[in-house]
């Protein structure tokens, strides 16, 4: 069920996790990296990566909170320990005083701009693929459901409703 094609929809990109390693190892600096490692572990949709802000996360909790997601819904996700050292690190560095991955003048980095540090890692790391900020949603969806991870608990962590949405990914 997991892998069925939906009627009238093509069947999604998803990276492995060795490509996904390849991406980091290749990433031409500390934000790209950041950044791919914040899309890939949180499987937030780019404008979701693009507005959260420092007070999003939480390392007294482990977690990071979606502010008005799709549909104007808020949630949180618990923080997966790789990812919370990137982002200690990431915080005790550049020190972000508002959105995460700003862009100039403190303002966040657009969906074009995270789209095309995305596209570009994905070609340096010699992934032919069609890679964008959307496809580090699918890999994490699939890897984990690969690891094991109920469908149902998939579908809660990248916030959709019906399950019946997680089983395109």
């Amino acid at each position: 069920m997991w892998h069925k094609k939906a009627k009238g929809r093509k069947i999604h990109v998803c990276l492995t996790k060795d490509e996904i390693a390849k991406m980091l190892e290749v990433a031409p600096n500390i934000r790209d990296q950041t950044l791919i490692y914040f899309g890939y572990y949180t499987g937030f949709r780019v404008s979701e990566i693009s507005h959260t802000i420092k007070s999003d996360i939480s390392f007294d909790d482990n977690t990071i909170k979606v502010r008005e997601g799709k549909g104007s819904k808020d949630r949180i996700i618990a923080m997966h320990p790789t990812l919370r050292k990137v982002m200690e690190f990431w915080t005790e560095t550049i020190k972000p005083d508002g959105f995460i991955f700003a862009g100039r003048k403190g303002k966040s980095l657009g969906s074009r701009q995270i789209h095309r540090i995305i596209k570009d890692t994905a070609k340096l790391a010699g992934i032919a693929k069609n890679v964008h900020p959307h496809t580090l949603r699918h890999s994490i969806a699939q890897n984990l459901f690969k690891d094991g991870m109920s469908i149902v608990t998939i579908s809660r962590f990248l916030g959709h409703e019906d399950v019946s949405t997680t089983q395109i990914y």
